[in-house]
């Protein structure tokens, strides 16, 4: 019997997996958590659990067998390369841009210089298919771009581009940008 309270910590341990609106394998796709990012289960149904990730608050529906219970508490890096090649414990795997990992890897985001290293990532970018609800090096949205680029960075955004409009600074010129 399953009690949400058992599960505490929950993350991906699949490379990219479909955050959904309602509990159907065709239902809208609303994000995606990218490998080891975290989630609380809230609720278990059949094949599928509802979840809200840790990064940034989006709710919806997972498949249960693409989650694993966290035991203990790791830190975490970030892969701020577009992607990668990475040994894992179930075997190496191509990891996207933004996914987690709880081993210190190389970095390529320059967080001293974050202007130019904000323009460097983002470029990375070009003829990244568009993909609705997409957060990854292999397909995105507008706002799961901007909020994986600043991800790498140490910066956390909301997933919608509305949300993220409330954040920082009003600037009166480009040119203070």
């Amino acid at each position: 019997f399953f009690n949400p309270k058992d599960m505490q910590k929950s993350f991906s341990q699949v490379l990219i997996l479909p955050v959904l609106k309602e509990k159907s394998a065709n239902a809208e796709m609303l994000s995606q958590m990218l490998y080891g990012e975290t989630c609380e289960v809230l609720e278990m149904s059949g094949a599928f659990s509802r979840i809200k990730m840790d990064f940034d608050g989006v709710e919806g529906w997972v498949n249960t067998s693409s989650i694993a219970v966290e035991n203990e508490e790791k830190e975490h890096y970030t892969v701020d390369k577009p992607f990668g090649i990475y040994d894992l414990k179930q075997g190496r795997s191509l990891l996207s841009i933004g996914s987690d990992v709880d081993f210190p890897i190389e970095q390529f985001a320059d967080r001293m210089n974050l202007r130019d290293s904000v323009a460097r990532i983002a470029s990375e970018f070009l003829n990244v298919p568009f993909l609705n609800g997409g957060r990854s090096f292999f397909g995105t949205d507008a706002s799961g771009f901007v909020q994986l680029v600043f991800k790498v960075h140490g910066i956390r955004l909301p997933r919608t581009a509305q949300e993220q409009s409330e954040h920082g600074e009003v600037l009166d010129f480009v040119e203070e940008s």
